[in-house]
Order: C-alpha cells, then sequence, then structure tokens
C-alpha cells in the first residue's frame, strides 16, 4: 500500500509526475517571502492542474497548485548548457493567498521536461471550458470542489489557448 506525503496529490489522480524539479520565480507582482529563491520537489500533471510539491516540508512554498486557466505563454526551454525547462506566467487564483501574476521556471534537473511539457501542452488543449459555477440564488453560498470554473479568457483578454467556435486550438509551443 503507498502511502502520499502530506500535501502529495493521490496515486490515482494525477498524469505524470517527475522528481528532482526546480520552481522558480520572478517579476511576482507581491513578493512573498515563499517566492524567493528555487524550491526543489516534485511535480505532478493532473487533468485540469500542475501541482508542484516540496521534498523539504519546511520550505517556505511547501506546494503550489497552477491551474491549466491560470497559466500563459508556456514554453519548452532546451538550453544548450544546462537542464531543460518549462517556463511561463501564472496568474493568482481570487482568494488564494497571493496577488497579481508570476513568470515561472520548473527545471528539470534529472530530465522529464520535454514529456512532462508535451502532455502538460495535450492535456491543456483538451480540456476546453470550464463548468459554470452552481446557481447560488435562493440557496447558502456554495463554491464547488476543484477544478474550479475558468473564464476562456483571462482579464486583460490574454487567454489560456487560442479560441475558435469549436473549441481550443492547440499549440505545442507556444502556450499551455
Amino acid at each position: 500500500m503507498a502511502i502520499n506525503r502530506p500535501g502529495e496529490p493521490s496515486k490515482q489522480s494525477f498524469l505524470m509526475f517527475y522528481d528532482h524539479v526546480e520552481l522558480s520565480f520572478s517579476d511576482v507582482d507581491n513578493m512573498l517571502e515563499a517566492f524567493k529563491g528555487s524550491t526543489r520537489g516534485t511535480v505532478y500533471l493532473m487533468p485540469y492542474q500542475v501541482v508542484f510539491v516540496a521534498k523539504n516540508s519546511k520550505e517556505a512554498l511547501k506546494s503550489f497548485t497552477m491551474p491549466f486557466y491560470l497559466m500563459k505563454g508556456c514554453e519548452i526551454k532546451q538550453p544548450v548548457l544546462g537542464a531543460n525547462y518549462i517556463k511561463g506566467t501564472i496568474n493568482a487564483e481570487p482568494i488564494g493567498g497571493w496577488d497579481g501574476s508570476a513568470k515561472f521556471n520548473l527545471t528539470f534537473t534529472s530530465g522529464g521536461a520535454i514529456e512532462f511539457g508535451q502532455l502538460m501542452l495535450r492535456t491543456a488543449s483538451q480540456v476546453g471550458c470550464y463548468p459554470a459555477y452552481p446557481p447560488t440564488e435562493g440557496t447558502v453560498n456554495y463554491m464547488a470542489p476543484p477544478p474550479y470554473p475558468g473564464p476562456r479568457t483571462l482579464p486583460g483578454g490574454d487567454g489560456l489557448l487560442p479560441w475558435t467556435r469549436e473549441g481550443p486550438t492547440p499549440s505545442l509551443h507556444s502556450t499551455c
């Protein structure tokens, strides 16, 4: 019987994972202690999001969730020198503990960036629209469990994926 670390997704809920990944942030609107430096851990690809869990539970950043609808400009980078990485921008979730946006890098120090990134982009392109919040008129306010609904486009008009009437238009190198 496998036991998960605290904060770690259950084995049945993710599509792929990689250990030995470093998460770092830059251009953070509100620089919290958790966003300073880089944090080593495990990254999980889930049907609606990417979840990072720190290896050391004493880190300021213990875990970080990036729903696809809040990510934009994702690219897989293959530098000549250094480990491959995935970069992009993440916008804060309302009531998510921080405000604004930040650029992120997921550096795969032991490999896997290409495989993880390609599956992440494919998965994001297949997600499509998110369902609406349940009606709350005349009832107690209720917040649906994750994945949370999201707009087709983010404030400012820059959406997760380019959209057509038929749905998202996948791009395997420029957005996620």
